[in-house]
């Protein structure tokens, strides 16, 4: 196996170890990818903008990155804001009270 080959099975790997297996394979499914892919995109954004503290992110690896993923819990009261929204608003999204 060659060492290019080696760092696509390791970055699929990751891939499969964060986000779901088979992504469009149900309606379930699609949404945890969505659900993740969004908190992500959050937290990162939120990360590089310097929005919060650093202690209200967790270190996660992804695919040889470095993930910075807001707490969900944290001592910021806005950063403990914005996940609780987040939770909400996925809980609202599984009870279907917004499409």
């Amino acid at each position: 196996m060659t060492a290019a080959m080696t760092s696509v099975s390791q970055a699929l790997l990751e891939w499969t170890k964060v986000f779901p297996k088979q992504v469009t394979e149900n309606y379930t499914s699609s949404v945890t990818f969505m659900k993740q892919l969004t908190v992500v995109a959050i937290s990162t954004i939120t990360y590089l903008k310097n929005a919060f503290p650093e202690d209200s992110y967790t270190l996660e690896h992804f695919g040889g990155l470095k993930l910075r993923i807001l707490k969900k819990k944290c001592r910021n009261e806005l950063a403990h804001f914005l996940t609780t929204a987040l939770t909400q608003g996925f809980e609202a999204f599984d009870k279907k009270y917004i499409d």
